[in-house]
Parts: structure tokens; C-alpha cells; sequence
């Protein structure tokens, strides 16, 4: 196994442990309450995917990151948002646990959590829906497929689909069931693998190449 492949594979155990935190988090009695009223305005957060880390505000990005390969970073607390991504498309969301995967850098990965407790799973799934019109996300063909054959009700059973954000991008949803009971939503804007290889493997040569400023250009 290459150096690379056991950094990826590391990166993937990374990401299954953030996922594990979120549901851990989820799985706390106090989390599975109402968020209590903040005495401050929530955590405000600005990220450009396919963008620099550095250009990051909200969260606190360590220096050097154009040499490392994927480094996740956190907001543990409920926050406001904001999502850049190519064409100049904007999307904000209230989210209880954010974080953000950067490679060499640039932002390839963006989590988020939209609700603030586990809920009934066709709660979820309406609000699935919801947020599906409030971010202006059209589904496709597949995607509309998964809304339309999930159950009014299920046990613990995890569900995803995803759709295409053009430019190398994807958006996934994910229904999870919480320990306890319910259900709650993890939402992920990320870049497609072939995109963000270019960031680690210079001899490969994708079919356009990712900028740091969002935009694409194709490749001669």
C-alpha cells in the first residue's frame, strides 16, 4: 500500500470518527433537548467550497495547511452557516455541529447538522424536503427516486441520496437514526474524488481542474 493510499485511508477513518462524534453528540441527553436560548448571537460561519481554508471566518484554521492532506476542523456549537459555492451561489443554514474538511488547503468537505434535536423520522424527512426548497437544491431523477420510496415510518435504519451540484460537487443528505430514539439530519457539501485528487497526485490530469477562488477551467 502507497503513502498516499494509507493517508487515505486514515482521512476516511477521520471522517468516520466525525461522524461517530456527531452521533455521540446527538446521543446526549442534553443535546436531544430543545437548544436553550443563547444569551449571544450564534457562532457565524462563512465557507467557500473548493475554496481557500484560509479564507474560512467563524473557525479558528492552523497555518501551513497547503501541506498537509485532509485536516477536519470543528465548531462544536449551534452556528449560522453561510456556503459559497461556483457561479456565485450562496446557501445558509442554521447548524448544530459544523465542520469542515480542508485538503492541501483548500475546502473539499462542509457538514453540517440542521436540526437542533433528534426528531419522528417523517419529521425528518419533511424537513429533508424543506430544506431541499429553501436551498433551491432541484433533485434528480435518483434523488427524487430516494424522497419518493421512503417509508412514513422506519426503525433504526440510516438513509442517504444524493444529487449533483455540477463543478465537481455533490450535496448529501443522510437520515440517521439517533441512540435513543428518533432521527436526526446530516447534511454534506463535497467535492467529488476526481476534483480533489489533483490536490495530492500531480501526475493525474482530471477532465477540468478546481480553482481555489470556486471556478473551474477546463484542462488542455
Amino acid at each position: 500500500m502507497t503513502a498516499r493510499a494509507n493517508v487515505r485511508s486514515a482521512a476516511v477513518a477521520t471522517a468516520v470518527l466525525i461522524l461517530g462524534w456527531m452521533g455521540f453528540s446527538m446521543s446526549d441527553d442534553a443535546s436531544l433537548q430543545d437548544t436553550p436560548p443563547q444569551t449571544l448571537p450564534p457562532r457565524s460561519i462563512s465557507v467557500r467550497l473548493l475554496g481557500p481554508a484560509s479564507e474560512i471566518t467563524g473557525i479558528a484554521v492552523p497555518k501551513n495547511l497547503a501541506s498537509q492532506n485532509d485536516t477536519y476542523l470543528h465548531a462544536p456549537e449551534p452556528s449560522e452557516v453561510t456556503v459559497r459555492l461556483p457561479r456565485d451561489r450562496i446557501i445558509r443554514s442554521w447548524s448544530k455541529l459544523t465542520s469542515i474538511n480542508a485538503d492541501h488547503g483548500i475546502v473539499v468537505d462542509i457538514y453540517l447538522l440542521p436540526l437542533p434535536k433528534a426528531v419522528p423520522f417523517r419529521d425528518a424527512v419533511s424537513e429533508l424536503r424543506r430544506i431541499l426548497r429553501e436551498m433551491k437544491i432541484e433533485p434528480d431523477e435518483k434523488m427524487l427516486k430516494d424522497l419518493d420510496g421512503l417509508p412514513d415510518d422506519s426503525g433504526p435504519v440510516s438513509y442517504r441520496t444524493q444529487v449533483s451540484l455540477g463543478s465537481d460537487m455533490i450535496f448529501l443528505a443522510k437520515i440517521r437514526p439517533a441512540p435513543d430514539a428518533g432521527f436526526y439530519l446530516a447534511l454534506t457539501f463535497a467535492v467529488e474524488a476526481d476534483a480533489r485528487r489533483v490536490f495530492w497526485d500531480p501526475t493525474f490530469k482530471p477532465k477540468t481542474t478546481p480553482l481555489p477562488n470556486g471556478a473551474d477551467k477546463q484542462s488542455k
